[in-house]
């Protein structure tokens, strides 16, 4: 039973803080980085290898920062998304069996990242914007990438 009202809280966090906050009932209005000063509190909202990765840099950069397990008990929320290749880019090739060429698809892979502070019930502040892309799904260091810019801003602001 606790597990299902964490999950429904992590479902409704999710439609809160997606890009069509302005129609779930959320604000979200620009802030600065500088607003991380006296955070000590974090929530990540990440699929489960994505939320591993953003945890270790943390554990290993801001070792006295606690990763908490719900959203409202969080003085920021970091919500990182890997979105699925969407744009398609062609590359022509030679065949490892044909004499002939062919012709292989390529996809962009795209990450976003952002860290909100909680100002009321209906707003949010932006502290911190992330995007990268990549070509190959090997290339998994964008959540990692993510971590170490909010590690870099938190340093600044503290």
């Amino acid at each position: 039973m606790i597990r299902l009202a964490g999950t429904s809280l992590l479902v409704a966090l999710l439609f809160i803080v997606s890009a069509n906050a302005q129609t779930q009932g959320l604000e979200i209005e620009k802030g600065s980085a500088r607003e991380l000063k006296g955070v000590h509190k974090v929530f990540i909202f990440a699929n489960e290898n994505d939320k591993k990765a953003i945890v270790a840099v943390i554990k290993q950069k801001l070792p006295l920062l606690t990763i908490v397990g719900t959203a409202d008990t969080a003085d920021v929320w970091m919500i990182f998304r890997v979105r699925n290749p969407t744009f398609p880019a062609n590359s022509a090739g030679s065949g490892f069996e044909t004499a002939g060429s062919t012709t292989a698809v390529d996809y962009e892979i795209t990450a976003t990242g952002e860290v909100l502070k909680s100002v009321s019930a209906v707003r949010a502040r932006s502290l911190v914007q992330f995007s990268d892309s990549r070509r190959f799904m090997y290339e998994t260091d964008m959540a990692a990438r993510f971590a170490k810019n909010f590690v870099d801003s938190y340093r600044k602001a503290n």
